[in-house]
């Protein structure tokens, strides 16, 4: 038997090597959401946290993607426990 727990938290406090997908975009500012939406960052997108330091490199497919913590805090995931 397989159990499959998951772990739903900010980007903004995951560690390096985090693997999982892309849950919700949590702010109300359109500037914001418009940036993660033409970054390619959406509700499913499945991503890899490949960096945390000077700022967030996430891997989403073939693509990586550099994020400040502004925009990172925005961002809820949910990760393989």
């Amino acid at each position: 038997m397989v159990l499959s727990l998951s772990c739903r938290k900010k980007l903004a406090c995951c560690a390096e090597g985090t693997e999982g997908k892309i849950v919700e975009l949590t702010t109300d500012n359109r500037k914001i959401l418009g940036k993660l939406m033409g970054l390619g960052i959406l509700p499913g997108t499945p991503f890899r946290l490949l960096r945390r330091r000077p700022g967030f490199v996430l891997q989403c497919g073939y693509t990586w993607v550099a994020l400040d913590l502004e925009l990172a805090v925005c961002i809820d995931i949910e990760s393989s426990a």
